[in-house]
């Protein structure tokens, strides 16, 4: 989600804090380390909130990292997890006992907590429902997992790209390596045409 893969759209939720009360708590500024006090802020105080998160395809989900809202005083401490396909059939992941399972959340709402699932899940929608916390419900949030192999795994400016040649720095600028994707509007270029 903070690599920008996640659009905004794809993010929604249960209820929000109108901004005319307080700026920044829209559904996305649900991301880890958004600044100045940013983050989804539940417009109730109650168990029954949720964000919920459209990956666009299924994935494999393996673990959740949360964090609080960015001001310092308010934050998710423990929620629930359930997951679709299709956004209208949900199941709850579940413990030992076929409970719904209750993971321990954040208790600051600064520090990232890791989550890591048991059994990892495959699903395209995710739901996080609050079930404690801590002031206000209030999440910024990150799904550890993959996608299916169509989909890219590094996208610039991230990603490394190294080449068995090129024509150097001098030679020309725009064919170095790291020009060599998709997104750029230069190209990488051989040193030689053999």
């Amino acid at each position: 989600m903070i690599s920008g893969s996640i659009a905004d759209w794809q993010i929604t939720a249960s209820s929000t804090y109108p901004s005319s009360w307080a700026k920044g708590c829209s559904e996305a500024n649900a991301r880890l380390f958004r600044p100045n006090g940013m983050a989804w802020c539940a417009k109730f105080k109650s168990s029954s909130e949720w964000l919920q998160i459209d990956l666009g395809v299924r994935a494999l989900v393996t673990g959740i990292m949360t964090q609080g809202r960015g001001d310092g005083s308010e934050w998710v401490t423990s929620f629930m997890v359930s997951y679709s396909d299709d956004a209208i059939h949900w199941k709850f992941i579940t413990d030992q006992y076929a409970n719904q399972k209750i993971f321990e959340s954040n208790t600051d709402s600064f520090m990232v907590k890791h989550n890591y699932l048991d059994e990892p899940i495959k699903a395209r929608f995710v739901k996080i429902h609050t079930y404690t916390w801590h002031n206000h419900p209030s999440l910024r949030v990150e799904l550890v997992g993959c996608q299916p192999c169509k989909q890219l795994l590094g996208i610039p400016p991230y990603a490394r790209f190294a080449a068995s040649s090129s024509r150097g720095k001098r030679a020309q600028r725009s064919c170095m390596p790291e020009y060599g994707h998709y997104l750029s509007n230069k190209g990488w270029c051989p040193k030689r045409q053999d």
